[in-house]
């Protein structure tokens, strides 16, 4: 957040060698980033990639981008873990802190910072020197026309599931059971005698 604060509003020569150097790389980092990708190579190499260019990315993300052997990583470095992945993923553009798993899970999260950063590089460009904003203009063309690009394979259930579980169990502290065990009959007669309604007078 740091260094996201020093991209979006602050003036002067080491602001602007910090906006320099990251809109050079993200600029670099663009054919990795936007585009389609639907394998774990694919992904990887995206999560590279964004890390060689966003100050301060999450650990996890080179982690996973250099496909370190699982039990080289400290559970709380893992994709599925990680405290500064789930924080991306909640992003204004991330798919929610609960999204995913694996290599994909830590993808997303890294799009949400490379969304992120490109946002706080636009808003920062304002604060720089002319010299400097004119070349943020032509990196940032390059940079937004790769962002339009991206498209990762998406777990389609993960999000979904994710809001089921947690509606069935505020509703299930209420006193009210949404699911019927799968075991319940045609009629859902075996779930009858054990479901409780709630009353609204109460």
């Amino acid at each position: 957040e740091a260094w996201l604060g020093v991209l979006k509003t602050h003036r002067g020569v080491g602001p602007d060698a910090l906006r320099l150097a990251g809109a050079r790389q993200m600029a670099i980092a663009a054919p990795s980033v936007g585009k389609k990708i639907d394998t774990d190579a694919e992904a990887r190499s995206a999560l590279k990639a964004i890390v060689s260019a966003v100050p301060g990315a999450c650990p996890t993300y080179f982690l996973v981008g250099n496909d370190v052997e699982a039990a080289k990583v400290p559970p709380e470095l893992t994709a599925d873990h990680a405290a500064c992945v789930q924080k991306d993923l909640a992003r204004r553009e991330g798919p929610g802190a609960t999204y995913g798993e694996g290599t994909f899970r830590a993808l997303e999260g890294a799009l949400s910072i490379w969304r992120e950063t490109e946002r706080a590089l636009r808003l920062g460009k304002d604060f720089a020197a002319p010299d400097v904003k004119a070349v943020l203009e032509k990196k940032l063309a390059v940079i937004e026309e790769a962002t339009r690009k991206i498209d990762p394979k998406r777990d389609p259930n993960a999000t979904n599931l994710a809001a089921l579980q947690f509606m069935g169990e505020a509703h299930a502290d209420a006193g009210v059971r949404l699911w019927r065990p799968k075991d319940a009959g045609a009629d859902g007669a075996a779930d009858a005698a054990t479901t409780t309604t709630t009353d609204a007078s109460k």
